[in-house]
């Protein structure tokens, strides 16, 4: 798409013991409103490297792209194997205020906070994956 920029990378935690190397990918998408897109799946096998991948993911990926790009809204979709979002290791690598939805696993929908969430609807894949589909309306943040 033009004007749109894409990134990614994996993660400098890894499990030693998993075969899997965790990655992210992020999107710039040139729209009005301009907003970035990111997705990731999170080390499943050691919650403590799921946790130093999210922390890495929100502290450095989305922050510096929101610092080069003044602050373009962020919204991301992964399986972040850190539960639901009562999680107290999932809800401290996120950014305050942050929009949040899970599938009641580790499957998340996250936004940074000029959205609110509108509206959820989990489908039934019917067995095609371990997780339902999780669609995620969004809207502007107002006041």
């Amino acid at each position: 798409m033009p004007g749109s920029a894409a990134d990614g990378g994996i993660y400098p935690p890894q499990d030693p013991d998993d075969p899997e190397e965790r990655a992210w990918l992020c999107r710039d998408v040139a729209a009005t409103p301009e907003v970035a897109v990111c997705t990731t799946h999170l080390a499943y096998t050691k919650r403590e490297v799921a946790g130093a991948q999210c922390r890495y993911l929100f502290g450095t990926v989305v922050a510096g792209m929101r610092a080069r790009d003044g602050a373009v809204p962020v919204v991301l979709g992964g399986d972040l194997n850190l539960g639901n979002g009562d999680s107290p290791d999932l809800q401290a690598c996120l950014p305050a205020g942050s929009a949040l939805v899970d599938d009641g696993g580790p499957q998340h929908v996250i936004a940074t906070p000029e959205f609110v969430v509108d509206d959820v609807r989990r489908i039934d894949l019917r067995g095609s994956t371990d997780h339902p589909g999780l669609l995620v309306a969004l809207a502007p943040r107002t006041g």
